[in-house]
């Protein structure tokens, strides 16, 4: 289980773990684990990748992230131009997760996407067309798109070095997602 985590840009990849009331902590390279290990209240992960020049993603620690808890949390949503949702494509978009994301301003609301993952899975392919025209009714004042991706198929092409399997990618909804994003993030 990991906490907020935030990932930027950094010339060499490190990791700081941070709290809100103290000192952060910085491990050299990715060191995901022994930073969870610290019960940091957020982790920041600096990657050498030139599109996180223009981009910083934060990646929340599942739904219970919006609730009244996590009112730090909440604050950083002031600086986020662009979110994107993940619901659970074996069962998508419950209500708790609206009751939550309803809590988040509406200018980023208008400026995000609801990420329908597991999408790989036989039992979510077979019911995702009913799925996602459910979920386009719902979506009104909630979010600017709706994406399907199978996110094991993504990882899978993309961990491939030196280059990833394109034509696996390709399937997995992750070329729509990136240029999803691309296109609703701000300039």
């Amino acid at each position: 289980k990991l906490p907020l985590v935030i990932v930027t840009y950094a010339d060499t990849p490190e990791t700081t773990v941070g709290w809100w009331d103290r000192e952060p902590k910085v491990y050299s390279g990715i060191a995901l684990e022994k930073a969870a290990a610290d019960k940091p209240d957020f982790i920041s992960v600096g990657l050498n990748t030139p599109a996180l020049r223009e981009i910083s993603l934060f990646d929340l620690p599942g739904s219970g992230a919006l609730d009244d808890t996590y009112k730090q949390t909440l604050d950083l949503l002031k600086f986020v131009d662009c979110a994107i949702w993940c619901t659970n494509g074996t069962n998508a978009w419950r209500e708790t997760e609206r009751h939550l994301w309803a809590q988040v301003p509406q200018n980023l609301r208008d400026n995000s996407l609801l990420a329908v993952t597991h999408t790989d899975l036989p039992p979510v392919l077979a019911a995702l067309v009913r799925v996602l025209s459910r979920l386009e009714k719902e979506k009104s004042g909630m979010f600017r798109a709706i994406v399907p991706i199978g996110t094991p198929v993504a990882g899978r092409a993309m961990a491939p070095e030196p280059e990833p399997d394109l034509a696996l990618w390709a399937t997995s909804g992750g070329p729509t997602l990136s240029g999803t994003v691309l296109a609703i993030a701000p300039p």
